[in-house]
């Protein structure tokens, strides 16, 4: 058997109540045996990248001075060939994130909470999350009409982190069953009134998904 463990990437420019609700997120995953931990990028310190998968290219990403981070940047940065230990790395960044959108032979790029690759690493955006939480952002889901609350914001870093890693583990699609936190969505604020308001959870199919595929990750076949 093995250790599993994913460690949460951040640049300085994160705020700690930002890193707790990501820290909130990952330990949905204590109940599979996951470990993790947490550490701050830049500052040329070695010690925050060792051990973890691509950790020199998730890096340049999170300190990058770039106003946004594309799917082709993230993607070439979770490659199998490029592993150096077993550490798994979910990043945080300011930065807002695009992919493309989810249409067969699309070039079209739409915002997104986050981008993951199974078993190699994910990245979430908290561009979406501070803009809500600045009260910057125009939701026509209650309870938003009238301005932003810092804990839904928060909550919405929680549950975007959770949903990554649950593609990284073994979730590949969305989920098609109401209530669970691996359906998709179409944007943030339908991810605000189908994820954060009802406060969901993996569905118990998902959950077996996960378990599963976290198992033969601690016990290789």
């Amino acid at each position: 058997m093995k250790d599993v463990r994913v460690r949460l990437l951040y640049p300085s420019s994160v705020k700690p109540e930002e890193v707790s609700a990501a820290i909130r997120g990952m330990e949905r995953f204590r109940t599979y045996g996951i470990l993790h931990d947490e550490a701050q990028v830049g500052g040329g310190g070695k010690a925050a990248l060792k051990g973890v998968r691509n950790g020199k290219s998730i890096e340049s990403i999170l300190l990058s001075a770039l106003p946004t981070v594309a799917y082709c940047d993230i993607h070439g940065s979770f490659s199998e060939f490029f592993r150096t230990s077993d550490t798994i790395p979910i990043g945080l960044t300011p930065a807002r994130m695009n992919k493309l959108a989810e249409v067969e032979f699309s070039t079209r790029l739409e915002p997104s909470l986050g981008l993951s690759r199974e078993r190699e690493g994910a990245i979430v955006s908290l561009f979406r999350s501070r803009e809500m939480a600045a009260g910057a952002l125009d939701m026509a889901v209650p309870p938003f009409r009238n301005g932003m609350d810092l804990g839904f914001a928060l909550k919405s870093v929680e549950l975007a982190v959770a949903h990554e890693l649950g593609h990284v583990f073994g979730r590949k699609e969305h989920c098609g069953k109401e209530g669970c936190l691996m359906q998709a969505n179409r944007d943030f604020a339908d991810f605000i009134d189908r994820f954060v308001i009802p406060g969901v959870d993996f569905c118990r199919d998902c959950s077996s998904t996960i378990s599963c595929a976290i198992n033969r990750m601690i016990v290789p076949f």
